[in-house]
């Protein structure tokens, strides 16, 4: 009788979240916890999620009273994305004052003269969340609206645009928005972004 060797690898999840940033090699994504009072326990509210180590940050989230009591610091990463590809941005991870999806269209050239329209997607109620404490939070925004379209492959427009949907903590302020088309107004000038036109319907 023919016997059968049945081998059973077991791979660790965060195997499952290894990530290849272009020009980089192969990595692996860690939850990051900032560590204020440098005791080697980090505060569990404060996450950042990312491959590279921070200094100041630590893995594990096991200190619940991280003292002295203080905003970290943001871990700011390269505002850089890949045209048709949905790309999440969390809060703290950049200087805007929300964590936000960003999409450009397969058409995107940053060098090309003709700059592309900018649609910014505000979610409802039920969609609000802090993606600096939980990133995962922020994929609920993907299941409404232009967004989930984009998700799904079914987004078709005339004309190709930038999409942006950004996630609030709290009820949107016009205030705070105005402060994040800021922002997107100084990457304007590093992309090929058009913020001089406004539509409303």
């Amino acid at each position: 009788m023919n016997r059968i060797l049945l081998i059973i690898t077991l791979i660790p999840i965060s195997a499952l979240l290894a990530c290849q940033p272009d020009g980089q090699e192969d990595c692996l994504e860690h939850a990051w916890h900032y560590d204020q009072d440098e005791d080697g326990l980090g505060r569990p509210d404060s996450v950042v999620i990312q491959c590279d180590s921070i200094p100041g940050w630590v893995k594990n989230g096991l200190d619940e009273d991280d003292q002295p009591h203080v905003a970290p610091p943001s871990p700011l990463v390269p505002f850089v994305f890949t045209p048709d590809v949905l790309k999440p941005f969390y809060l703290n991870q950049t200087d805007a004052a929300y964590g936000f999806w960003f999409y450009a269209p397969p058409e995107y050239d940053s060098l090309a003269i003709d700059e592309y329209p900018l649609l910014i997607y505000l979610h409802g109620l039920g969609e609000r969340g802090n993606s600096a404490n939980n990133p995962a939070g922020m994929n609920i925004i993907l299941w409404n609206g232009a967004p989930k379209l984009i998700r799904l492959n079914q987004w078709s427009v005339n004309n190709p645009m930038i999409v942006v949907a950004p996630q609030t903590t709290a009820n949107w302020q016009a205030s705070t928005l105005h402060d994040f088309i800021t922002f997107l107004g100084l990457s304007s000038n590093h992309y090929s972004i058009f913020l001089n036109r406004r539509n409303s319907s």
